[in-house]
């Protein structure tokens, strides 16, 4: 195989065309964007034109992306609902698989990716580019080193998110759509649960929950209050398409860090302001990090992330963000949906017998949960929602 990964990417949305292409672009070494695919030839049309490539190079069936000979790496950057028949068809020809997050809608369907791009030999990642961004990287390093102690608590919020709609005009709205999506803004911001579980050094094992939608998005949750519990440390995690604020806490038996982003926002749609350690014995320091904001902080993670995927493919290993943390992510995600639902705790993973497991956010109206359960009141995640 050539040192130098021939890509081609299924689905040609902003975060193609505003994200991913530029990220393999600051890579001339590693990776080349060689065909793009998408139903929509606008899209298509302003995709091709940032890696400056031929009219034979694009395709509208993504079936012909996958079959072409000089293509390495599909990068899926459909709709959520989609990931799991493209993966699976780009590693039946023998590609790697880099999959845009959630890693699919159904837990049972990311299951069968892993398992059948193990079976082909090939690698799975997902873009959980968060996990690179330099805020995310200072805190994991610093609870690492010892010097806040123990986390004991993270107190999370990003809960004044920008509602941003599709760019085709057949998909504007799939965020809307629990379907299309898999949930609603908490499934779109999961990076929030997954960098949390980095930051405190442990995955959740117990989920809890509130979510309610709002008029503008009647049919998901517009907004998302969890719990994620180890048998160490607990953290809320709060997640909002709204005005609320922004910020991390994460106190340990030694210490705390504290982020803040300018004007009391939500990274990383305005830069950070602040990152503090403060000690015990009442000492504080100031984290030297970079402070960046959209696009740039998104372009630098997924460059990032790009360059050890693409040593990954090489070297012949998992990658920093693998499938099976993929997986994680989305059960930990439907777990706060299934306990919004039933109004109780619910462990993770999920039994493959669950049916949120089977079924995805699809099983959730299903769920038999109290009466004054908003999931159960506002008919969310509902097919039929009359």
């Amino acid at each position: 195989m050539s040192r130098v990964l021939r890509v081609g990417v299924v689905g040609c949305g902003n975060v193609t065309t505003r994200f991913h292409l530029p990220a393999y672009l600051q890579l001339p070494d590693r990776v080349r964007v060689v065909s793009l695919a998408d139903v929509e030839p606008a899209r298509i049309a302003e995709a091709r034109a940032i890696p400056g490539l031929a009219d034979a190079s694009v395709q509208a069936d993504w079936r012909d992306l996958v079959a072409r000979p000089d293509v390495d790496i599909v990068d899926v950057a459909t709709p959520p609902r989609l990931h799991a028949e493209v993966a699976e068809a780009a590693a039946a020809a023998g590609k790697h698989v880099l999959c845009e997050k959630p890693i699919t809608t159904v837990p049972a369907e990311a299951t069968r990716m892993i398992e059948r791009c193990r079976a082909a030999g090939v690698t799975l990642g997902v873009w959980h580019n968060w996990a690179f961004y330099p805020e995310v990287l200072a805190a994991e390093s610093i609870v690492a080193s010892g010097e806040i102690g123990t986390p004991r608590l993270a107190l999370v919020d990003y809960l004044g998110v920008p509602d941003i709609k599709g760019a085709g005009e057949t998909t504007r709205a799939w965020r809307h759509d629990p379907m299309a999506a898999g949930g609603g803004v908490l499934i779109d911001m999961l990076h929030c649960l997954y960098i949390t579980e980095r930051m405190i050094g442990r995955d959740a094992q117990r989920v809890s929950a509130w979510v309610a939608g709002d008029a503008d998005h009647p049919h998901v949750d517009a907004t998302a209050l969890c719990r994620l519990e180890t048998d160490g440390p607990v953290a809320l995690v709060n997640v909002g398409w709204g005005l609320g604020p922004g910020g991390v806490f994460i106190e340990g038996t030694e210490g705390a860090i504290e982020m803040r982003w300018q004007g009391g926002g939500t990274g990383p749609f305005v830069p950070l302001a602040s990152m503090t350690v403060r000690r015990r014995d009442g000492g504080t320091r100031e984290v030297d990090v970079e402070k960046r904001a959209l696009p740039e902080i998104h372009v630098d993670a997924m460059r990032r992330l790009v360059e050890d995927f693409a040593d990954a493919v090489l070297a012949g290993r998992d990658s920093r963000m693998t499938g099976a943390d993929g997986l994680h992510a989305l059960e930990v995600t439907l777990a706060a949906y299934a306990s919004a639902a039933l109004g109780r705790t619910v462990e993770v993973p999920l039994s493959p017998d669950d049916p949120v497991h089977r079924d995805g956010v699809a099983a959730i109206p299903r769920l038999a949960g109290p009466d004054w359960s908003p999931v159960r009141r506002q008919h969310l995640y509902a097919t039929d929602p009359s």
